[in-house]
């Protein structure tokens, strides 16, 4: 697995250099250009096998009420392969040169996660004994810290895309349930907004636009952090929650021992696919 991240990493980068100050007006649109054609390369290389039968748990409730569903999902390699950017390269006015100025969409990043498990993410888990990414975004003081210009606005974000996925699985049952546990912590963190009158319905209205985009002004997005709302227990359970969503809870080693060939049989793809770009 390392081997073939290094691969990729070498032969198909995907995002551009950021760090570099002197790019010349032509060097960077070409090195945008690139990283977006390498993009496209990878999602096309880096397709997927589904994982029909999926297994996972939770509890409805309470302790004795284990819930026990099936969902399918994609397996993928590269978490870059779903990865979403944009660029806005701005002139240097001192020297005429350029730098790229490039942002990752963090909510595009989690909401891939309701659907795909991603291999080379998998193993940094299991290795490393690390978290989802996408569970680490949301969960993770260091990070709310570090990125806390838009954090909050991430985890209503994530929960929105998360009600989405819910209300279209088939299993209306299992989505029932799932949608009320959501639903109760989308009520812990709008009481913080004074709209305690309100239906969920009429919360959800209140927080998202009918595109699904975040209208809430900055002041208010602010009362809503989970870490000032939710005691330490509730921010257990609304994590482990998450974690179900974004396919980090699943049951024992299940996902690995019924994948292992086609895992084994995926990776010789994706390495000797990679050599073939290699020039």
């Amino acid at each position: 697995m390392n081997f073939v991240r290094e691969q990729q990493k070498n032969i198909l980068p995907v995002f551009p250099n950021t760090r570099k100050t002197n790019y010349r007006t032509s060097v960077a649109k070409n090195e945008i250009k690139n990283k977006k054609e390498n993009l496209e390369k990878l999602r096309k290389l880096d397709f997927g096998f589904k994982d029909l039968q999926y297994s996972q748990s939770f509890f409805a409730g309470s302790e004795d009420l284990k819930e026990t569903f099936i969902r399918p999902i994609e397996c993928k390699c590269f978490q870059e392969t779903e990865l979403e950017w944009e660029h806005e390269p701005y002139l240097d006015k001192r020297n005429q040169r350029r730098k790229i100025i490039a942002k990752k969409s963090e909510r595009a990043a989690n909401k891939s996660a309701l659907y795909n498990k991603f291999l080379y993410s998998e193993r940094n888990m299991l290795t490393h004994v690390s978290e989802n990414f996408a569970v680490f975004k949301l969960f993770s003081r260091e990070y709310n810290s570090y990125e806390k210009k838009f954090w909050e606005e991430l985890v209503l974000d994530s929960m929105y895309d998360v009600r989405a996925y819910i209300a279209a699985m088939t299993d209306k049952s299992v989505s029932k349930k799932l949608m009320t546990i959501l639903n109760h912590y989308l009520k812990k963190i709008t009481d913080a907004l004074d709209i305690q009158n309100a239906s969920l319905e009429e919360r959800w209205n209140y927080l998202f636009d009918p595109n699904g985009e975040l209208d809430l002004e900055p002041e208010e997005l602010k009362k809503t952090n989970i870490f000032n709302i939710l005691d330490e227990d509730e921010q257990i359970h609304f994590k482990r929650f998450m974690g179900l969503m974004y396919c980090a809870e699943n049951d024992e080693n299940d996902f690995f021992d019924r994948n292992r060939i086609c895992i084994q049989l995926y990776l010789i793809h994706i390495s000797f696919n990679l050599s073939k770009f290699d020039k």
